[in-house]
């Protein structure tokens, strides 16, 4: 998913994107995105050097005050696949 935001920040600004979830946005909604995932990935990570098991780091990640708002009806149940993914590739799996 990383990999898709980078390319989609790369597109022009007037560009117009359609979500399989979520309003319609422009490059505002792509580096909105991109922060979030930043932050999962810092979140994890620190979890991660400290020994945390992945199941526990899902659990323990805590939404910043800034995204408390943020419209994400998955926000729940993504948050830890995010993180188990994230998880395997520090692990090389």
């Amino acid at each position: 998913m990383e990999g898709d935001v980078k390319t989609f920040a790369s597109w022009d600004k007037d560009t117009l994107f359609v979500p399989g979830h979520g309003p319609i946005c422009g490059q505002e909604g792509i580096a909105l995105s991109r922060a979030l995932f930043d932050d999962i990935e810092e979140q994890a990570k620190k979890m991660h050097k400290a020994g945390v098991p992945a199941a526990e780091a899902a659990d323990l990640y805590e939404i910043p005050g800034k995204y408390k708002n943020v419209g994400i009806f998955s926000w729940d149940f993504s948050i830890g696949p995010a993180i188990t993914k994230l998880y395997a590739q520090w692990q090389g799996k």
